[in-house]
Order: C-alpha cells, then structure tokens, then sequence
C-alpha cells in the first residue's frame, strides 16, 4: 500500500499532481485503517500515567502535546521542555482523595513547562487553575468550568481529551 503510493507520489508531474496523490491516499487508503470511535475511546480512556505508572509517559506526553498544539494559537510547545502536571496532586497535603487509576488518569494529567509546574506543585485545584489562568497557557474548558476537582471531573475530562484527539488530531 504504501510503496505504491510512494511510487505514484514520485510519478507525479507538479504540486497539484502530488497533492491530489496524496489527498487520494488519505481518502481511498488511510481512511479505511483509522478505527471508529467506539474503538479509539475505550484505549484512549485506558492512557496513564504517575510515578507508579511510568510504562506510558511517553505516550501520554505525546498525546498531551499533540492536543495542545491543535488548541493553541500561541507558540508550539517544546515536547522536550513540557512537563506532565497532575491536577490532582500525587501527594496531596491531605489524605489521596483519588484511587492511583484516577489520579494517573490523562483526564487528570496537563502538559506545562518545568517552571510553570514547580510554580503548581502540590496546591489545590483552585490554586492551580488561577496559576494557570496567568500564565497564560491554553486550558480546556472542563478544567476552567470546575470548581472541584475528582473522579466524576476527571472521567468527564478524559472523555473530552479522546474527542479532542479523534476530532481534532487525528482526524482524516
């Protein structure tokens, strides 16, 4: 599949020519590979990460970047200076109020540089979403809509972050 469309790119005559191959490619060839939602969602839902769940950091931060840069209309993050922030503190200053699957869920994960997260630390969710209004940075609208920060807001944002990344990232 691919080697022929390479070929078929290479034999093209001219932009046009080769944007129309590819523009072919995409609709008769990578269309029919992307899954549906009803498939992407439930492993998109399954993304973790925290320092007892390294394995998919990268990953996450990948998607996470990947998202930011489709909202974003200011400069693209630096993948390699972005840091993975949790809302919900992985050491909170009272008792952990989430189970270890929700807090490293990507609902509760956001993308921030390394100063930007010293600044957030282990602060509240109201503290956090007031630094993060200041600097300025793009936050999705379930983030600034709470005023409490748990499972039922986590869950509702992760779902959000799957339709971002269908929708807007990866779409075809």
């Amino acid at each position: 599949m691919y080697a022929l469309a390479a070929r078929d790119l290479y034999k093209a005559i001219g932009l046009e020519a080769k944007v129309k191959c590819l523009v072919d490619f995409q609709k008769n060839k990578l269309a029919a590979k992307r899954p549906r939602y009803a498939e992407f969602e439930p492993s998109f839902i399954e993304l973790r990460y925290s320092s007892q769940m390294t394995k998919q950091k990268n990953l996450v931060k990948y998607v996470l970047t990947k998202i930011y840069q489709a909202n974003s209309m200011g400069l693209p993050i630096d993948p390699q200076q972005a840091t993975i922030e949790h809302l919900s503190p992985e050491s909170p200053a009272k008792g952990a109020a989430l189970s270890p699957e929700q807090l490293a869920s990507i609902g509760n994960l956001i993308l921030v540089n390394e100063s930007l997260n010293n600044q957030l630390a282990n602060k509240t969710f109201s503290e956090k979403v007031q630094i993060l209004k200041s600097a300025k940075v793009w936050v999705d609208p379930i983030i600034l809509g709470a005023s409490a920060w748990g499972p039922v807001e986590i869950d509702k944002r992760t779902k959000l972050l799957a339709e971002e990344a269908y929708d807007k990232v990866w779409s075809m």
